[in-house]
């Protein structure tokens, strides 16, 4: 269980690093009962338990994850993740204390079997357990977490625990009709979140922006989003009024983009998953109206695989990404969108890319 190291703390000091907040976290459940949250969901479609001791928090941390929010849990969950806030609780440990400036590159080190992986960040700090499939992390307060971590909460420990399970996290977008799903391929500027923010308001599901995992099953090529969220600078957001009076802007000064969550938004559709039908990639041209055509498979290849193994947070899996996205624009449909300057038409574009697709 290689993992590359990109932090220069010693490898040795990650599993005492797991302990460390693994016991913090029981202490501050203890102290403060009333802080404990627990809350169940569906992420790649298996049981995922979040606990979080601390109100704020938790409210923050799981906004981006609403949509994947069940009653209840009646097996044992793939995934364990419990945190605990530091400046709510009270309680602190001396592995823990904030490094560099607010929202500054996070790190990341393995111990030296792989089994327990850290990420840490400027003010947050987490260990992934691959074998007992367990997350542990610390926040020094709800209110310093960044733009990144309240759009994509514990982003870089699912990759790894999703990849664990055999899935493929790809770049893109993804959006669904009739349980029959986009997906929206293609580097970062190309018109992924034009295209999935202007079919979500026009009736299509929402399941993801930028990331999404894929796994083969028994009803064919499943896609599956995490996050409701959507990162868009100034100008493109004006080009979606209705999404602008819930967008959250940065806060830091390196945050200028304005996120918004979708589960904040009414009278939209959001989904988990959804068997993937087709494979497009837009890209923004000057023209009037938006138009299609079908992609080589070559052309399709080229277009999906470089933004997502250069995005893939474990190079290592780069050979065997390549061959799963090989396999998968070989056997769907593939096809060009031109996106052009009148959204509001985009979505019929679309919809006739996707019945030639079905048909």
């Amino acid at each position: 269980m290689t993992v590359p190291v990109t932090s220069a703390l010693d490898a040795a000091t990650v599993e005492q690093n797991f302990g460390a907040i693994r016991d913090a976290i029981e202490l501050a459940a203890g102290m403060h009962p009333d802080l404990v949250n627990e809350s169940h969901y569906r992420i790649a479609g298996r049981a995922v338990s979040v606990r979080i001791v601390g109100n704020r928090l938790h409210a923050q941390l799981t906004r981006a994850i609403a949509h994947l929010a069940v009653s209840e849990v009646h097996a044992a969950p793939a995934l364990r993740i419990e945190m605990w806030d530091e400046h709510e609780t009270g309680v602190s440990t001396p592995l823990c204390v904030p490094v560099g400036e607010e929202g500054s590159a996070r790190s990341t080190m393995a111990s030296d079997d792989g089994r327990f992986v850290l990420f840490r960040h400027a003010r947050t700090r987490s260990v992934l357990d691959r074998v007992e499939r367990r997350i542990v992390g610390w926040v020094v307060g709800a209110e310093q977490l960044s733009q990144y971590e309240l759009g994509r909460p514990w982003h870089s420990e699912l990759l790894m625990w999703q990849r664990d399970l055999g899935l493929q996290p790809l770049h893109a977008g993804f959006i669904s009709r009739n349980g029959e799903g986009l997906l929206l391929g293609g580097p970062g500027g190309s018109g992924k979140s034009t295209t999935s923010l202007s079919c979500m308001q026009d009736g299509w599901a929402y399941l993801a922006d930028d990331y999404v995992s894929v796994e083969r099953t028994s009803e064919g090529i499943m896609g599956y989003g995490a996050y409701n969220s959507a990162h868009l600078d100034p100008t493109h957001l004006q080009r979606f009024p209705r999404l602008m009076p819930d967008a959250i802007p940065g806060r830091l000064a390196r945050e200028d983009k304005s996120l918004v969550l979708a589960s904040n938004l009414s009278g939209v559709t959001l989904a988990a998953q959804s068997r993937i039908c087709m494979v497009a990639f837009p890209r923004i041209v000057d023209q009037p109206v938006s138009s299609f055509r079908v992609a080589s498979k070559a052309e399709a290849l080229l277009r999906l695989a470089p933004s997502s193994l250069l995005l893939l947070p474990y190079v290592q899996f780069g050979h065997a990404a390549f061959r799963n996205m090989s396999e998968l624009v070989m056997e769907l449909p593939t096809f060009w969108l031109d996106v052009g300057r009148d959204i509001a038409q985009l979505p019929k574009a679309v919809d006739a890319m996707y019945r030639e697709a079905l048909a």
